[in-house]
Parts: C-alpha cells; structure tokens; sequence
C-alpha cells in the first residue's frame, strides 16, 4: 500500500471517529442533568375517580345492590396508578363482587388512582345506557337511582315489596300491606 493510500485510510478513519465524537459530544450535551425533572402525565382527570366521591358512592351502592334497579354490563377495565401517575396495573372487574374489591381496596383509599376505560355500560330495565365520561356515568347512575327511590311499593318504608326489615329487633319480610312481619 502507498504512502498516499495509508494516509487518505488515516484521515478516514479520523473522520469516523470525529463524527463518532461529535454525536457522543452532542448526546452528552443534550442529555439529562443532575437537577433535570421528569414530568409524568397523569391519568386523564375525567376518568379518574375520586376517593369517596359521589360517583364513588354510587359505584358501590350499584355493586352491593343498595341501588338495584341499574347493573354494569361487565368486564370493566380499570387502570390503576400509584400517587406518583405511575401505572402500575390494567385491572379487569368481571363482577358486582370485583367491583366492590375494586371500590374498597383501590378507590376510596389515598393509595391509588383509578381510572376507568370509555365506554361503560349500564342497564336499567330493558335500557342500556352507553357512557363515555366519568360525569355521563355519575349522572346515570343518580338518575337512575332517584328514579327507583321514587318508584318504591311501599314509598313510606322505601322499600319493595318482599324487602327485608326489622321489626322488634328481628329480621322481617315487607308484606303486600306495606307492613313489616315476621
């Protein structure tokens, strides 16, 4: 090999090495610094649901059936995220029961943010409501509810026929006399 061809594979291989050297320079210029902040995105704030919140509540009361004239069409799909926004698990609710867990353990705690996946559906009678934001689903479920309160057998007891009560501290039935009997 030359002198000339030895030297023009010197200034090559310099010339790599400065490109090479640069984007290392660059990268370690533009790169994170010490006192640098990382900002996380939170969940979408209208999906996330409030510790003990009015929707919160409904939610629960839906799921324990204190409110039993509307029901979720299941699976629900639940992301859940730690204090600091980070997503630490997609949780999938396929029941009343789940539901509950879900409401108790994760929801009304200072522990955890939950978010729900849009759409949601619920049934009422031979209605199926399709909702697409935490407010749609608040305002459903209250309405819903004030609904059944107001269509009672018995408006007095708000209780339906064939209810629990209690009656000289024993558990009774609600008879079709609107009357609580043992």
């Amino acid at each position: 090999m030359s002198t000339s061809n030895k030297t023009i594979c010197i200034l090559k291989a310099k010339l790599t090495f400065s490109k090479y050297l640069g984007v290392l320079i660059l990268l370690l210029f533009f790169s994170c610094k010490e006192n640098d902040t990382i900002s996380v995105t939170p969940p979408d704030q209208n999906s996330v649901i409030v510790a003990n919140s009015e929707l919160a509540t409904l939610i629960l009361d839906v799921s324990t059936n204190a409110i039993d004239c509307i029901d979720f069409n299941y699976p629900i799909l639940f992301n859940v995220y730690n204090i600091d926004f980070q997503s630490l698990v997609n949780e999938t609710v396929t029941n009343d029961a789940e539901l509950r867990v879900m409401v108790t353990n994760r929801i009304n705690t200072d522990t955890y943010l939950v978010s729900l996946h849009f759409p949601v559906n619920t049934n009422s009678g031979n209605t199926t409501f399709t909702l697409t934001s935490n407010e749609e689903l608040r305002a459903n479920l209250s309405t819903v509810s004030q609904q059944c309160q107001s269509t009672f057998d018995c408006p007095a007891l708000q209780l339906n026929i064939g209810d629990p009560c209690i009656i000289q501290n024993q558990q009774g039935t609600v008879n079709p006399d609107c009357d609580c009997e043992i």
